[in-house]
């Protein structure tokens, strides 16, 4: 729940965090309340985003169209924070093939580290 966290905390406390890195976005169980919740907050602060995740992420190996969740819910997520954040602030990763580990997220983290200099 990780990424989850981070775009909450980031949000709430925008006074404190400008930048979020939000790797494996698992929105699925509360998508509809934590998007509600972005467009409540909005953009106060200048901030920057980063969310990312891996095609092959789940949270149930016996359903194999799971992991469309984490795929859609991320992109939701960005197309939320299009409608109030400027889209150079904000950067979606889609890694083919990758899984919810520490192996794919390190993959991903000098990414992460670019953007938001």
């Amino acid at each position: 729940m990780g990424g989850f966290i981070s775009l909450y905390i980031g949000f709430k406390y925008q006074e404190v965090f400008s930048k979020i890195g939000a790797f494996s976005t698992a929105a699925w169980f509360k998508e509809g309340e934590l998007l509600e919740f972005l467009r409540e907050q909005g953009q106060r602060e200048e901030m920057k985003v980063y969310l990312d995740i891996g095609t092959e992420e789940t949270s149930n190996d016996e359903d194999p169209n799971f992991k469309n969740y984490y795929i859609n819910g991320t992109i939701r997520i960005y197309e939320t924070l299009s409608e109030f954040m400027d889209k150079q602030n904000i950067k979606l990763i889609i890694d083919e093939g990758a899984t919810h580990s520490e192996i794919h997220w390190a993959k991903r983290f000098p990414e992460f580290v670019k953007f938001i200099r």
